[in-house]
């Protein structure tokens, strides 16, 4: 939970570079097509036909989309679907590049719809996107599914007053080396251990959300 107490006590400084996030939407749902055809679900991507460039912390986004993608994945039984999209939407006048993970799932009650953010990834996921000054939302309904997307705004104005880096061009991060500090939990296992390692995806334990 240390990654989580930093979080909170404002000690993670974002890596802001220009990301076209198509591309980066790509990359993290790569490895979730052969998991679709082992677990016999319909996985489907839908992504614009041309760059949506957007100033972001690549590694952290990259990060929020696998932890709900595998979120979706675990609470999703074979024959049903997933649907990961990407799109340009206007919100109050801003605009946002919108991230929606939905599925055909158990869904979650209105009652536990009101604790989902507190719960420990999605509460994760929500304080990534407060850093970008960004929103996740959630739509469910039980025995039909869940959708939740994350939306972030375009340009870089609204990170004026905050601190974060600029990092080198060597120094981008790759396929191989997203973020290195979020703390993570083994797909698919049903434990509770937090750990802090590359390549993993993180899941959410609690069987009702």
């Amino acid at each position: 939970l240390l990654y989580v107490q930093k979080i909170e006590a404002g000690m993670v400084k974002l890596q802001l570079s220009e990301i076209d996030i198509v591309q980066l939407i790509k990359t993290a749902s790569d490895s979730y097509c052969q998991m679709a055809e082992i677990k016999g679900l319909h996985f489907e991507i839908t992504l614009p036909e041309n760059k949506l460039m957007v100033w972001i912390d690549e590694a952290k986004i990259f990060s929020a989309v696998q932890n709900l993608l595998s979120n979706a994945f675990k609470y999703t039984s074979p024959g049903g679907s997933i649907l990961l999209s990407v799109s340009h939407t206007i919100k109050d006048g801003q605009g946002y590049c919108q991230i929606a993970v939905s599925d055909t799932g158990k869904g979650i009650s209105e009652e536990l719809q009101k604790h989902v953010f507190e719960s420990f990834i999605i509460h994760i996921v929500k304080h990534m996107m407060d850093l970008h000054h960004g929103m996740v939302t959630l739509q469910s309904v039980p025995g039909e599914g869940s959708t939740f997307v994350l939306y972030i705004p375009e340009g870089k104005a609204h990170f004026a007053k905050d601190d974060y880096e600029l990092p080198e061009p060597h120094l981008k991060t790759t396929k191989q080396g997203h973020e290195k500090e979020l703390p993570v939990l083994l797909y698919g296992e049903d434990t509770q251990e937090v750990m802090t390692k590359k390549s993993l995806l993180v899941i959410e334990d609690n069987e009702d959300v």
